[in-house]
């Protein structure tokens, strides 16, 4: 079949269409001693107008066959939508259908391997940022599939089954790959720690496990960006909203933060609740505001921010409860910018549950991106199926990291983000 196919690319070029294709036996008895027959119908691709006029290019050439058979004599015959056919040498008076006996092949040097070259190139910028979005999508697929495949293979094969590149990775290595791999580390932050790690050792470093574990936590550190200290505004106190979807624990969390500043730092801290909507949601952070002493602040509409923020103006920071929104009402979300362009925090926080999957983290991420946040609180850490989740908030987000949450009392079980805690935090998977 390759022989045959090369013979009508030779004969009619590169832009041979191929009709049809099929292949059996001629001659010999009951099936035996019978010689295969390759049968092609091909034409050449002319324009409709038919500006090319047909062309017969007769060809005949002699193959060499086996011992004891005559040569076939293959005749071709070009023209425009004219099939291509070559005659294996039976005699008769009729055309016989396109046929040909594939010869033996001649050396690359004698017959060149038919080639042809297009440039594919999208029409417009729109097809361009198409094809970006969908290959995008594929990568996000088939990352999703080698994930999914590699865990399969160690929980039902062992760590042997997994091939790590050509390089076989040492042992150290090869146990901690494992560890992040269990603890839901994003393949991609996965891949790239483990490649910098191999890259950076040499052999007799990386058969050291404790060299091995330290330089992965460093690289693994700088895989995790967190934030730096707001910006001091010139008049006024430090504004910082928390924002999100119900039930990730944004009321606890803005308890704690104004807990730990007045308790730890010794600042004056007001609070600003707009979460009307939730049933006893007000009551609730009346009660955390009493037991710490700080004043608070309730608003029902974004025209009632400016001079809530007024008589606060006093304090060092002033923190901000919204309302939780579903990703996926649109009239509510346009509500919370409403608020937060009122207030116009120094820094607005998104909070976004560690108990949550990837697929949720890229939905809140997308829908809350309208609010501009700045960074990203990772909530309920301890409630994670692992800690590797951290890093998935981070991923999807594009956003660094300001604190995690590890629990529900106020206001110990908070910490601010630090990439070698962390590091070691994903790592180890326990607090």
């Amino acid at each position: 079949m390759a022989g045959a196919l090369a013979e009508v690319k030779k004969d009619l070029g590169a832009d041979a269409v191929i009709l049809r294709t099929r292949s059996y036996k001629a001659g010999g008895v009951l099936g035996f001693g019978g010689n295969s027959i390759v049968e092609i119908t091909a034409a050449r691709d002319v324009p409709a107008d038919g500006a090319a006029a047909p062309k017969i290019r007769p060809k005949s050439s002699a193959a060499r066959a086996p011992e004891g058979r005559p040569s076939p004599v293959r005749s071709v015959a070009v023209g425009s939508n004219t099939p291509v056919g070559v005659d294996s040498g039976r005699a008769s008076g009729k055309p016989t259908p396109a046929v040909a006996s594939p010869p033996r092949e001649d050396p690359p040097s004698r017959r060149p391997v038919p080639s042809t070259r297009v440039s594919l190139r999208p029409v417009s910028e729109e097809a361009t940022a198409a094809l970006e979005s969908e290959l995008a999508s594929i990568k996000g697929m088939i990352s999703q599939v080698l994930q999914t495949t590699r865990r399969t293979a160690v929980q039902v094969e062992g760590a042997e089954s997994l091939h790590l590149g050509s390089a076989d990775r040492s042992d150290p290595l090869f146990d901690l790959y494992n560890t992040l791999l269990d603890h839901d580390v994003p393949m991609t932050v996965l891949d790239a720690v483990v490649a910098a790690v191999r890259d950076e050792l040499s052999p007799g470093e990386l058969a050291d496990p404790a060299i091995v574990r330290e330089t992965l936590l460093r690289h693994l550190a700088g895989r995790i960006r967190v934030v730096g200290k707001p910006e001091t505004p010139a008049a006024g106190p430090v504004v910082e909203a928390l924002i999100g979807p119900t039930g990730v624990g944004k009321t606890t969390t803005i308890a704690k933060l104004a807990a730990a500043q007045k308790l730890r730092y010794g600042r004056a801290v007001g609070l600003i609740t707009a979460d009307t909507y939730r049933i006893a949601a007000v009551e609730q952070l009346r009660t955390y505001a009493g037991i710490i002493g700080i004043p608070l602040e309730v608003v029902l509409r974004a025209e009632d921010m400016i001079p809530a923020l007024e008589r606060l103006r006093s304090c060092d920071v002033v923190l901000i409860d919204t309302p939780g929104r579903s990703p996926r009402d649109a009239a509510r979300l346009e509500q919370l910018a409403g608020f937060l362009e009122a207030a116009s925090p120094s820094r607005t926080h998104l909070v976004m549950s560690a108990g949550s999957s990837p697929r949720v983290f890229e939905a809140i991420a997308g829908r809350f991106a309208g609010a501009g946040p700045d960074c990203v609180i990772v909530s309920k850490v301890d409630e994670a199926a692992g800690m590797g989740m951290i890093c998935h908030a981070l991923e999807v987000s594009g956003l660094p990291l300001s604190y995690i949450t590890t629990g529900q009392e106020v206001p110990d079980h908070i910490e601010p983000a630090r990439p070698e805690r962390l590091a070691r935090l994903i790592l180890e998977g326990r607090l």
